[in-house]
């Protein structure tokens, strides 16, 4: 995580730094930022950076789990909005994430996938294990969610409910960015939704 200094910065430097180095996660691959093209494009000299960050990994993360924050909040805000209702709060999220005007919101989701992905199927080759970091948390999801309309009680039962969802989401999500148009792209979303909604067995 970030040090002290890099937090105790104005806020107009802090923002600085975090837009470059969101642009560089952006236009590399698998989190191979250059430090350079973060430094240039914020205006710091280069000792700068390793007051506020110890490596470049430690950078990555920062990016990812500010971007995790703030989707968190987006979640937890439509959720209340729909009285609990979470498969018509993920269809207001899905529809949010992919409109035009979040392009590098999208691209930056994407990569923060593609990264974590990555980061598993090399660490399982290497025999280790890594746990993608968690999007949400669930505990102030279920403090939100219509508990009478869905069979759920437990932060475990959530969680179960919560990784079918998102697989969803990324999966409509990855359609769209290789070509489907958002009307289409919603379409798909609502519909592998219903399959939840209604399940798939004719009555």
């Amino acid at each position: 995580m970030p040090t002290s200094t890099f937090y105790n910065l104005p806020k107009d430097k802090k923002n600085r730094v975090i837009n470059a180095a969101i642009d560089e996660f952006i236009r590399v691959e698998n989190g191979e930022v250059i430090i350079k093209n973060i430094i240039n494009q914020a205006g710091i000299p280069r000792g700068s950076f390793y007051q506020y960050f110890e490596s470049r990994e430690d950078l990555v993360d920062y990016i990812m789990k500010n971007r995790m924050f703030k989707d968190e909040q987006d979640f937890v805000k439509k959720i209340q909005e729909v009285d609990g209702d979470i498969l018509i709060a993920f269809e207001k999220f899905f529809s949010n994430t992919i409109s035009g005007k979040n392009k590098d919101r999208l691209i930056l989701e994407k990569k923060i996938i593609e990264y974590v992905k990555n980061s598993q199927e090399r660490n399982n080759t290497e025999n280790k294990c890594i746990h993608p970091p968690k999007l949400i948390d669930l505990g102030k999801i279920l403090k939100y969610l219509d508990t009478s309309k869905y069979k759920v009680e437990t932060v475990e039962e959530l969680e179960t409910i919560f990784h079918m969802l998102m697989g969803i989401m990324i999966k409509n999500m990855v359609d769209f960015q290789n070509g489907n148009s958002k009307e289409k792209a919603i379409k798909a979303f609502k519909r592998d939704l219903d399959y939840l909604r209604y399940g798939i067995i004719k009555k």
